[in-house]
């Protein structure tokens, strides 16, 4: 059988889409959950993660950049470093901890990390790894 590099590929880019897909079907879920969970009957979990049934991260330091600032920063170190390609939403939220915010968990960040590719501020790749908007500067 001839090795067909176009569909490799075409495969590679189909497992990103569905990747990038589950991701945000995965967030999406687990945001309704929190919205059923606060408005059910039963009592609110506690702050230790060993207590409930889902982790939450520990609180924001004090002093931290914003979470759009917080995703520049890192997205223009990495582009410093080589990595052109941008990086996953789990990839953010790691780059995001390692640097600013030990013990993050991405509900706590991702819903406004989706937000801003969504309003242009950050971009989202097809492959599902976000990316810094380059604006265009207009010499005079």
């Amino acid at each position: 059988m001839p090795l067909n590099i176009q569909q490799i590929d075409e495969r590679l880019r189909a497992i990103g889409e569905e990747v990038a897909r589950l991701q945000q079907e995965a967030e999406e879920l687990a945001i309704a959950k929190r919205v059923f969970e606060r408005f059910s009957d039963k009592p609110p979990n506690g702050n230790d993660a060993k207590t409930g049934d889902r982790p939450t991260g520990r609180p924001r330091p004090k002093g931290t950049p914003t979470n759009f600032e917080m995703a520049e920063f890192v997205l223009a170190d990495a582009e410093k470093e080589g990595n052109l390609g941008g990086f996953t939403a789990n990839e953010l939220v790691q780059a995001i901890a390692a640097r600013y915010w030990p013990g993050l968990i991405g509900p706590q960040i991702l819903p406004s990390i989706y937000a801003f590719a969504k309003e242009g501020r950050l971009q989202k790749t097809p492959g599902g790894k976000f990316k810094r908007v380059h604006k265009k500067t207009t010499s005079e």
